[in-house]
C-alpha cells in the first residue's frame, strides 16, 4: 500500500476536525438555544404571572375592600354633614 499523499492528509485532517469542531458545537449550540429559550420565557412568563396572581387578589380581595372603603368613607360624609346640621340647628 502506498504512503497518502500530503494532500489526502490534509483532507482527512480537514474532515476530521470538521467533524470533531461539529461534535463540540452542536451540543453547544444546542445547550445556548435552550438557555435562550428558558430565559425568554423567564422575561416573558414571570410579569405575566405577577399580573395574573395580582388580577386574582383584586379580584377576591381587593375589590371588597375597596367597596367597603368607598362606603365607608360615604358613610362617614354623611355622619359629618348630619352632625353639621345638628349643631346648626342647637344654635
Amino acid at each position: 500500500m502506498p504512503a497518502p499523499s500530503s494532500q489526502e492528509l490534509m483532507r482527512w485532517a480537514r474532515t476530521v476536525l470538521i467533524v470533531v469542531v461539529a461534535l463540540i458545537a452542536g451540543p453547544l449550540l444546542l445547550y445556548l438555544a435552550v438557555r435562550i429559550l428558558g430565559f425568554s420565557m423567564f422575561v416573558l412568563a414571570l410579569p405575566l404571572t405577577i399580573f395574573v396572581l395580582a388580577w386574582f387578589v383584586y379580584r377576591i380581595w381587593g375589590k371588597v375592600y375597596w367597596r367597603a372603603w368607598r362606603i365607608s368613607r360615604m358613610r362617614n360624609a354623611r355622619y359629618l354633614r348630619e352632625a353639621v346640621a345638628r349643631g346648626k340647628a342647637d344654635t
